[in-house]
């Protein structure tokens, strides 16, 4: 019989032939693997520069959230924010897809930003500390938000709501664990301890707009050899 797979390693010999396809960027030597988590990165040189390839976990977001997610990047980099830039598709659409063995990824292609590693552990090959960038850092996350509050755009996007924080995570979790009451019982406590906290007067008056970490962005600054 044929084994279902949650997550699968796409050979990046055939992200390349599929960018080059799509976007006209031919790969002048292996395409291979630089990070693998919630989403994989693999690393693309070619004649036109240096990039990186992002592919999305199947079922991970819808291809409007990412539509969404890449025009937000495409605005930030007009706005001359330091962020690195998407490579549309040469027939304008922002992404592919590959048919993987749990279904279809997304997959998307970015400038490689410039520079050196950042990371959390010890000192290596061209890394450095965050202590050492900190107020660089802080600029540039701020430059962010002033580009993307002028952001608009009509693709739908999903909310970080506490259906998807709390209720979703928690149906997960007891589909597995059904069989431990008292754990579960004690997660739905904290869950109502925080929906609480969170419900607060104050709460309208919060700031809101998009999440962001710094998954592809460390992907991006990776040293590729």
């Amino acid at each position: 019989m044929t084994a279902q797979a949650v997550h699968s390693i796409i050979v990046g010999a055939e992200l390349g032939q599929l960018v080059e396809h799509d976007c006209g960027l031919r790969a002048s030597n292996n395409v291979y693997l630089i990070q693998s988590g919630l989403n994989d990165h693999y690393a693309l040189r070619s004649p036109q520069g240096e990039f990186v390839i992002r592919v999305y976990r199947t079922g991970w977001r819808s291809n409007a959230a990412i539509a969404w997610e890449l025009g937000l990047i495409e605005h930030l980099a007009r706005s001359g924010t330091p962020v690195a830039a998407c490579v549309r598709r040469t027939d304008g659409r922002w992404f592919s897809e590959i048919e993987a063995i749990e279904g279809v990824r997304q997959v998307a292609v970015f400038h490689r930003a410039p520079g050196p590693y950042t990371h959390f552990g010890n000192s290596g090959r061209s890394r450095i500390s965050p202590a050492d960038i900190a107020e660089q850092f802080g600029r540039s996350v701020a430059e962010v938000h002033t580009a993307a509050d002028t952001y608009k755009s009509q693709t739908p996007r999903f909310h970080l709501d506490l259906d998807h924080l709390l209720d979703q995570p928690l149906r997960a979790i007891a589909q597995v664990y059904a069989y431990r009451d008292r754990d579960l019982d004690r997660l739905r406590q904290l869950a109502t301890q925080l929906r609480q906290l969170l419900d607060i007067d104050r709460r309208p008056q919060l700031d809101w707009g998009p999440c962001h970490f710094c998954e592809g962005a460390m992907a991006a600054s990776q040293e590729v050899p």
